[in-house]
């Protein structure tokens, strides 16, 4: 009997040092986006183009996560030889002036590439923020007038919060 109030004793005052898991919180948003692209070099060979679009979010998902939320992303694409290669960072701020940060990429052939984002940052009730989602073209981007550009995209993916 002394053995199981001595297990017990430490199960009770060692259960708060283990790490409770944090789940995942799932998003679909969309983000629709609008500014300009300028062409560095547009020949069929060579293609570098920056961008630096402002848009809103709105989410898809019932928990609403990153809804209303306003992006701002700043950007470089390289074409060459039918390839993509594409970086860019996109600010994400919520209504109450929170942010969060996010590393957005695209490699590979033209028309099969993949965009992904990286959330790596954030500040106020983001902070500490980790996760990453799959963005997908749902319109076509197209320019308004010359060099500017408009789309929208369908992000889903998950993210997680350390704990508080």
């Amino acid at each position: 009997m002394h053995s199981r109030i001595k297990v017990f004793v430490v199960l009770f005052f060692l259960f708060p040092l283990i790490p409770i898991a944090h789940a995942e919180t799932p998003f679909d948003v969309t983000s629709c986006v609008v500014g300009p692209a300028t062409a560095l070099s547009s020949s069929k060979e060579l293609m570098i183009l920056g961008a630096d679009f402002k848009g809103i979010i709105m989410s898809n998902h019932e928990n609403k996560v990153f809804d209303n939320f306003i992006s701002q992303f700043v950007g470089i694409s390289r074409i060459m030889r039918g390839q993509v290669d594409a970086v860019g960072y996109t600010k994400l701020t919520d209504l109450d002036g929170d942010v969060i940060y996010v590393k957005t990429t695209c490699v590979g052939p033209m028309g099969k590439t993949a965009w992904k984002w990286i959330l790596f940052h954030g500040t106020g009730k983001w902070k500490g923020v980790t996760g990453s989602a799959d963005v997908h073209p749902i319109t076509k981007g197209q320019r308004l007038v010359k060099e500017v550009w408009r789309g929208c995209y369908r992000i889903t993916g998950t993210f997680e919060l350390p704990p508080k």
